[in-house]
């Protein structure tokens, strides 16, 4: 169904002469409880107010009696936030499209049609680009993007005739479910294809073969357990590149090279620090969920050097580090990282004599190399399909926008 609409019946209204603007609700921290409680009415806020309203998630719950009556949220009005610390969420909306007896917080408002039929076509327009591109000009603050209730009573607004604005309010529901239909079915493949990755790792290191493997701590088959260099800040910028715990992806044994830093060494430093293929990088701080992720150095990242905040592990020959590396990505191994780990504030630790003592499973050589080759391809096809997933998931993501410029641009 295309969305050809005629214009030439149609007027320019503005915004206050169509609909009512109601503030959210003001209220004190101490007003505020966190779950359903006798006598309070949920509220909603910024992070609520999506292309649709979500009713069931981070409420938050104040009396009753702080609330008017016109404040109430009803079916067809539009909730709208007003204010935020992102330019991107000032100004998003959503129509309740249910009963729901809630309202909104004081950063937030209330757009209350006339009749529902504009407010159904308007829940529409405020997600066209003319819309936002009048956001952005008006959202102010240093800091606090803001919209003012002044203006956007102002606000002009195409409106045509009502049977043309129940058409276009009905093509397009019937467009963006079916958007949203596909948007959900291509997430869902795509949750899948990123789990392949897990469930082949568990297929190895979970297996009935694994519980026969002789369990050993890494002291006792590491020759070398060393942190990398700390320079100060005037060494970097030139010289040899300089890999820091940004660069160990989060959930695999891969090093990255994006944003990737140069620091000046001198000779026996980089004799101590530059790294060779095989070798096995660990984050000793991180954050708690990260500390001790780790990664394996392929032959592209031979003669670079690493920074202190990493540990180097060194495998003599009878073991493949890559199989290590791989097995330290499993949650048994995290588990025994997170059980170790120093809390301090906002971040943890781990040291040397940690990683020493941390247990690793190794069958023979020969079986090492089999299953990391093995190990590899099937981290190497799921990576393929989720990006061509992900790819897919956004041009979905993006068909909504499409959708409503292909019906609103141009208008006014």
């Amino acid at each position: 169904m295309e969305n050809k609409i005629v214009t030439a019946k149609w007027k320019v209204c503005i915004l206050g002469d169509v609909c009512e603007l109601i503030r959210g609700v003001s209220f004190k921290p101490s007003d505020v409880v966190y779950k359903e409680k006798s006598g309070y009415i949920p509220i909603l806020r910024a992070g609520n107010i999506g292309n649709r309203l979500d009713l069931d998630n981070d409420l938050i719950w104040i009396p009753k009696h702080l609330v008017s009556n016109q404040q109430i949220l009803r079916p067809n009005d539009i909730a709208i936030c007003m204010s935020s610390g992102s330019p991107l969420v000032v100004g998003k909306n959503a129509i309740l499209d249910q009963e729901w007896r809630g309202s909104v917080g004081a950063f937030c408002g209330i757009i209350r049609g006339n009749n529902a039929n504009i407010s159904q076509y308007l829940s529409y327009w405020l997600r066209s680009s003319t819309y936002l591109e009048w956001r952005n000009t008006q959202a102010r603050g240093a800091n606090i993007n803001n919209l003012r209730f002044s203006e956007f009573s102002k606000l002009s607004i195409p409106l045509p005739p009502l049977p043309e604005q129940q058409r276009i309010a009905a093509i397009l529901k019937e467009q963006l479910a079916a958007v949203e239909q596909a948007r959900k079915a291509s997430e869902a493949r795509l949750e899948a294809a990123q789990a392949l990755s897990a469930a082949y790792m568990r297929e190895i290191f979970e297996s009935e073969e694994a519980k026969e493997w002789q369990e050993v701590t890494i002291g006792s088959v590491a020759f070398e357990v060393q942190n990398g260099i700390y320079k100060d800040a005037r060494f970097y910028g030139t010289g040899n590149p300089f890999l820091r715990m940004y660069n160990l992806d989060n959930s695999s044994w891969q090093i990255n090279q994006r944003n990737l830093a140069k620091v000046q060494v001198n000779p026996n430093e980089l004799n101590k620090f530059k790294l060779v293929e095989g070798d096995l990088l660990i984050s000793r701080v991180n954050s708690h969920e990260l500390v001790g992720k780790c990664g394996w150095v392929g032959s592209e990242l031979e003669g670079h050097v690493f920074e202190n905040m990493l540990i180097r592990l060194r495998f003599p020959n009878d073991i493949d580090s890559k199989f290590v590396a791989q097995q330290m990505c499993m949650k048994s191994f995290k588990d025994q990282i997170q059980s170790r780990a120093k809390r301090a504030i906002g971040q943890s630790s781990i040291n040397s004599s940690d990683i020493r003592q941390f247990k690793i499973l190794l069958p023979s050589l020969r079986k090492q190399c089999a299953l990391s080759r093995m190990l590899d391809a099937h981290i190497r096809d799921a990576s393929v399909l989720s990006s061509s997933i992900k790819q897919e998931f956004d041009y979905i993501s993006i068909l909504p926008e499409s959708l409503l410029r292909q019906t609103f641009d141009g208008i006014i």
